[in-house]
């Protein structure tokens, strides 16, 4: 099959990466200004098979080939092992699925556009397919809205149908920003292709125009999502062979998303993936009890305490955050009167208190046992705890003082 060189999906020697990259050749280098981004609705599951055969047989002659490529349009779809028969469409998840999609498209669109371009368009116009998603650019806007509505003609007679909600027609290019500044429209519209969101922008150095990409919003998300559930799922194995995995999903995930002007999000999904990765190791210790012991509540308790103790403007910024962070470790009573304190009148008394923590901190392993949270904030005067030190330091205040 003679594939047009603006189709890349699914074929032996092209990749997601060179269409992106002929994309942006081309909205750089031809004189684009207006872009659809177009969706063909449930474009697998509607495919004509007495339309899928003619186009096969325009170039295949063997009939043991054609039936056999007929069965597999007929194989039928399973559900709670319950099979039922299709008669558009092609199977889901057979191998054969995208050469058939990309031998549709190729009668129905392919061969179409590259008679259009040369015959009915004014100006120049850029075509970059990539199996069933495609964008086409246009320098004029009469051209535009002509495609548009005889576009949905064409489909229309193979059985196809555009999505009215994910087709879009926007003012993107070199002059768009310009001319939508002059009607007061604001910003230049964006579109996602191949799970990067496109935007008009200009270089850093020089200030020309260029296109960005970055990862789509809805990919990361989900790409996250599934991250934590695997992750959750295996809480139990050990955590080499959790970390490897984990290891070959960013790399994986990197090898795709890494194009010029994407490292910031590279960078939020980095931060995100080692959030979870620690949020799945401390779930994992605390379902083994590890943080049950009171040496180990005393130890985060004091290193989240020295943190609000710094002076200065950082103390003040981080100082709910750390509350939040101590009361889930050393919850608090109702009568305790550091509950009923305001922010300045409780950061003084955490102030107070923290030589005390020192104390705690130096006399948390002795053989008597391990202080509780409880006796580490005495919940009312008469409940003082007597601290097995040897010479408290003088600047230190007592249990007593602390809670007058």
């Amino acid at each position: 099959m003679d594939f047009k060189g603006f189709s890349y999906g699914f074929r032996p020697g092209r990749s997601p990466h060179q269409a992106l990259d002929a994309l942006y050749a081309g909205i750089q280098g031809k004189r684009v200004n207006w872009v659809l981004d177009a969706d063909i609705r449930g474009f697998f599951d509607n495919m004509s098979h007495e339309w899928t055969m003619k186009f096969i047989e325009h170039r295949v002659a063997d009939r043991g080939m054609l039936r056999l490529i007929q069965k597999w349009l007929k194989a039928g779809v399973s559900e709670d092992g319950q099979w039922s028969e299709t008669e558009v469409g092609t199977p889901q998840g057979a191998v054969v699925s995208p050469l058939l999609a990309n031998v549709y498209l190729h009668y129905v669109f392919d061969l179409w556009v590259e008679a259009w371009r040369k015959k009915v368009a004014t100006g120049d116009v850029i075509v970059v397919r990539y199996a069933d998603d495609l964008v086409v650019g246009f320098q004029h806007w009469t051209d535009a809205a002509r495609f548009l509505r005889e576009f949905g003609e064409r489909l229309a007679k193979f059985g196809l149908e555009l999505h009215s909600d994910k087709t879009r027609l926007i003012e993107f290019g070199r002059f768009a920003a310009q001319n939508r500044k002059q009607r007061g429209d604001g910003k230049p519209e964006t579109f996602t292709f191949l799970g990067f969101t496109h935007f008009c922008g200009r270089t850093t150095r020089t200030g020309v125009f260029t296109v960005w990409r970055i990862t789509a919003k809805k990919r990361m998300v989900a790409k996250l999502k599934a991250i934590k559930a695997e992750l959750q799922r295996r809480k139990h194995d050990p955590t080499r062979e959790t970390g490897a995995w984990l290891r070959t999903v960013v790399l994986g995930y990197y090898q795709y998303h890494a194009v010029p002007g994407n490292s910031a999000q590279l960078r939020i999904f980095w931060r995100r993936a080692c959030r979870l990765w620690r949020w799945s190791r401390t779930s994992h210790d605390y379902l083994k009890g590890s943080l049950h012991s009171p040496a180990a509540d005393q130890k985060s308790a004091i290193r989240c305490w020295r943190l609000t103790n710094r002076q200065g403007d950082a103390r003040r910024a981080q100082f709910a955050r750390h509350v939040v962070i101590f009361r889930k470790l050393c919850p608090l009573r109702q009568d305790d009167p550091l509950i009923h304190l305001d922010e300045k009148s409780h950061v003084a008394e955490l102030a107070n208190r923290l030589p005390l923590m020192t104390q705690v901190r130096s006399h948390a392993n002795t053989a008597s046992g391990h202080a509780t949270s409880s006796s580490i904030f005495p919940s009312h005067p008469t409940t003082s705890t007597t601290w097995r030190a040897k010479s408290p330091p003088a600047h230190a205040k007592t249990a007593s003082e602390v809670h007058p």
